[in-house]
């Protein structure tokens, strides 16, 4: 699975690969060929209720590494592009098929933080912060059918 994020935090935007059946991110601190910068096992090998998800969780100017468990709705977030333990774990909305993860800094403030796009209703639930609880904007967009992916950027600032 493609990823994109800031993984050094020089204010570049790099390339970033999740290959799920080792569980393992490889991401590049340069949009070229090669090897990667930084490989990291994190999650669970061959599983198929787990998806990818990169922010900075805590502000600090580094993208790093999480994981969305889709059956039980939860983040598990790092502060570091290293094994081991989740730094964070959140639980946010019901879980199912029927949930993407989105991650964006929604309000400005320089942390990414969690969303879901619910792919049946065409609606995107945004969090202000990394907790459980109801989302602080609701928007939708979207006809409500499994056709539409989100996408997340900063159109406006041409990120």
């Amino acid at each position: 699975m493609p990823l994109i994020g800031d993984w050094s935090g020089n204010g570049n935007m790099t390339i970033g690969l999740y290959q799920k059946s080792t569980g393992t991110f490889y991401l590049k601190n340069s949009n070229s060929a090669g090897a990667a910068d930084i490989t990291v096992q994190y999650g669970p090998v061959n599983s198929t209720d787990i998806l990818p998800v990169v922010g900075d969780w805590d502000g600090n100017g580094n993208m790093t590494i999480g994981l969305y468990q889709t059956s039980t709705g939860t983040f598990f977030f790092k502060n570091s592009n290293s094994a081991g333990a989740a730094s964070e774990t959140v639980q946010f909305g019901p879980g199912g098929s029927n949930f993407v993860p989105v991650v964006g800094d929604w309000n400005a403030d320089k942390t990414y933080t969690i969303g879901l796009y619910q792919t049946t209703i065409g609606t995107f639930f945004l969090n202000n912060n990394n907790s459980a609880g109801a989302s602080d904007t609701t928007v939708q967009y979207g006809t409500g059918t499994s056709d539409f992916m989100p996408l997340i950027g900063d159109w406006k600032n041409g990120q």
